[in-house]
Order: C-alpha cells, then structure tokens, then sequence
C-alpha cells in the first residue's frame, strides 16, 4: 500500500470534528490536535500528488462541481486518492435542492440545510474479498482508519455513496475564488 495512506494508519491520528483544513495544515499538526474527514483528504492529496488545496474546500464544495476534482462514474472505475462521499439513504433530494448561501467572509449560513455527508479516499487497494478499501478520518472509531466498502453500509449514516471525485492533475488553469470559512 501507498505510503502515504499507511503514514495515517495507527492508533495516534484521532478524529477531531472541529479541525478543518483552515486548522490542520500537516501530519504534525493532525497527529498532535486530530483531524476530520476533510482535513485528511486534504493531506492526503498533499502527500500523493504534491497538490495544496485552497482551506475552503470543504465538504460541501468538494461534493459540488469545482475546478479541483472531475466526477468519475463508478466504483469500478476507482484510483488510488478518489474521494468518495456518503452519507444516509434517501438524501439524494436534499442534496439536489440545496443553494449554498454565504456571507460576505466566505461563512457558509446554511449548512445545516445540507445532508450529513463524511469523505473516504480510495487507498488504491482491495481487500482479500476484492472490496476496495477506504482510508477515513471517522467519528465511529475516533481516528483514522481502512475500512473495506462493505464496512460503510453497516452504518446508516455511512450506507449510501452519493458521489465519487478524482483529483484534476492539471492544475494551471485560474481557479475562482471559494468562499473563505464553512460553518
């Protein structure tokens, strides 16, 4: 496995909901203060592909189209640092009716309209039983682990994939601003 997946994976990287990519800027600041779900994507974009996402990419403007990330169809189709997005079933409407508001700074207002979502990134492995297995920042075991796919349909909050996003290599383009801080 990539050794930027298993630099993650031990008992000292905790999951902390509060710590978001404006307060987690490396490895040593999530191994000291813990990191989300988002923070660790960051990261491990970082560390696979030297790329530095701007902090205001959050869930939900990862999850929406953005400059930074194309959409790849299915599971089938999956590489090594993909993010996969998901949350309980039955929100396909919620998310499908939602208008990001922000303010002036940047703050998203309105998030708590928007579905639970958590972010999995493809290790780029398969698990004994061919099930590709997910690196995650986790609130069900309080760190970061490598969950099979299976493994996030014994959830509910976890059961449904609602999207999957790879990484845009190419990234000299000028990219819009995004709003500075989500709730």
């Amino acid at each position: 496995m990539n050794q930027a997946i298993t630099s993650y994976l031990n008992d000292t990287y905790l999951y902390e909901f509060k710590h978001w990519p404006d307060t987690i800027h490396t490895q040593q600041e999530a191994l000291a203060r813990g990191l989300n779900c988002v923070s660790l994507a960051h990261l491990i974009d970082k560390s696979l592909f030297g790329i530095d996402l701007p902090e205001s990419l959050r869930c939900i403007e990862l999850f929406y189209e953005n400059p930074y990330y194309t959409t790849v169809n299915s599971v089938q189709d999956l590489q090594i640092g993909d993010l996969m997005f998901v949350a309980a079933k039955g929100e396909q409407e919620k998310i499908d009716i939602f208008i990001p508001r922000y303010d002036e700074q940047g703050n998203l207002l309105n998030g708590s309209e928007f579905p639970h979502m958590h972010i999995a990134i493809y290790a780029g492995e398969k698990d004994e039983q061919v099930d590709p297995l997910f690196i995650h920042a986790n609130w069900i075991d309080k760190k970061v682990s490598l969950w099979p796919l299976r493994k996030f349909r014994e959830y509910p909050r976890y059961e449904e994939i609602y999207a999957i996003k790879r990484i845009k290599l190419d990234l000299s383009a000028p990219k819009p601003a995004f709003p500075k801080k989500l709730d």
